[in-house]
């Protein structure tokens, strides 16, 4: 879809070095990119491409039936608390399955899974790390697409919150470990939501042909509070895409060091995105022709903290917003390094505070 001219934006001498009209860097010629991801969802917009498979919100992955989840020894590294007795479980899906809504699921050590950590019947779930936990997908765990299946499926208006006990000492790691896969690492369908505070992280998603990698919001909403994306590569939008009427809520952690191969976008939405803190930083992509956050038609990002920079070597914009798509800068807001913004004429750009912007 060509890209609108923007006529210049005049504004305060405080920002004027960040904001540039959409059209004043040249980006590699339209041929090169790939279908525009402001048409449709990206589910669609996948299926626009025929290298790129359905969409994992269409199909679900084959499981394995569900493990018994009947108490197994005391030291199994996944267990509940339960009316002060403290259950045991022979796997972490089993002890998922188990849980009822409202209680933590306790973790400990290295889970090789087997099968997909799924919660879809409205139960809101804590999944917390009391001593260093890493979840991986084993050689057994389905496949879909020919590839291995996402890792966590949360759908049925349910939730699923990553914390860890100790944050100052230990992780709870959802570890892609690299595996190409054609879904995200944690996948929100039918208002559903995860929220991952200090102490937790997504590492390591591969999604070689898909434009998602780590987190991808279907339906439902996203909070980033203290938590780490770190380590992903995909197409497009390694770190995280929200579909229209989705939502991502960053109030602190980081998105860092994940790749784009095919555009530039780290985030992107066509949904609500907030960002209150945290670091959106040293992230790098192949071209130049999108925005580090990528606001399309239809969504807003409301900047009020945080920094958005020093994410290179290709990555001009640090924030790239289409016609009929919004952002709001407030106070604490940051764009550092090369990073600015790219506004094209029929987005719109207010200010709740005045924003700064470092060399």
């Amino acid at each position: 879809m060509p890209r609108n001219a923007v006529a210049p934006i005049v504004l305060s001498a405080l920002l004027c070095s960040s904001l540039v009209p959409a059209g004043a860097h040249a980006a590699a010629p339209d041929a090169a990119q790939p279908a525009d991801a402001g048409e449709g969802t990206l589910a669609e917009g996948a299926a626009d491409g025929a290298d790129e498979p359905s969409s994992p919100a269409d199909r679900a992955p084959e499981a394995s039936p569900a493990a018994s989840p009947e108490p197994a020894s005391a030291g199994a590294g996944a267990s509940i608390v339960r009316d002060g007795e403290r259950i045991a479980f022979p796997d972490l899906p089993s002890a998922l399955d188990a849980a009822r809504d409202g209680e933590t699921v306790e973790v400990l050590g290295d889970h090789v899974l087997d099968r997909q950590l799924a919660v879809s019947d409205g139960r809101s779930v804590t999944l917390r790390a009391t001593g260093a936990a890493s979840l991986t997908r084993g050689p057994g765990f389905p496949r879909s697409g020919g590839k291995v299946a996402g890792m966590v499926r949360l759908s049925g208006s349910s939730s699923l919150a990553l914390e860890s006990a100790d944050p100052a000492a230990y992780e709870l790691v959802l570890d892609g470990a690299g595996a190409d896969s054609d879904e995200a690492v944690v996948t929100l369908l039918e208002g559903s939501s995860l929220a991952m505070g200090a102490g937790t992280a997504v590492e390591d998603a591969l999604c070689s042909w898909k434009p998602w990698a780590s987190v991808y919001v279907r339906s439902g909403s996203f909070t980033l509070d203290g938590g780490e994306i770190r380590g992903a590569l995909a197409m497009r939008n390694p770190a995280v895409a929200v579909e229209a009427g989705g939502s991502f809520d960053m109030r602190a952690g980081s998105i860092t060091g994940n790749k784009a191969t095919y555009s530039e976008s780290i985030v992107w939405t066509k949904g609500s995105f907030s960002m209150s803190g945290g670091a959106i930083a040293g992230n790098v992509s192949n071209v130049s022709a999108d925005g580090v956050v990528h606001v399309l038609s239809g969504g807003s990002f409301a900047l009020s903290g945080g920094v958005v920079g020093d994410n290179r070597p290709n990555n001009t914009f640090g924030v790239r917003v289409d016609a009929g798509a919004s952002l709001e800068i407030g106070s604490r807001a940051r764009l550092e390094g090369a990073d600015r913004v790219s506004l094209a004429r029929g987005g719109s750009l207010s200010f709740s505070g005045a924003p700064r912007r470092t060399p």
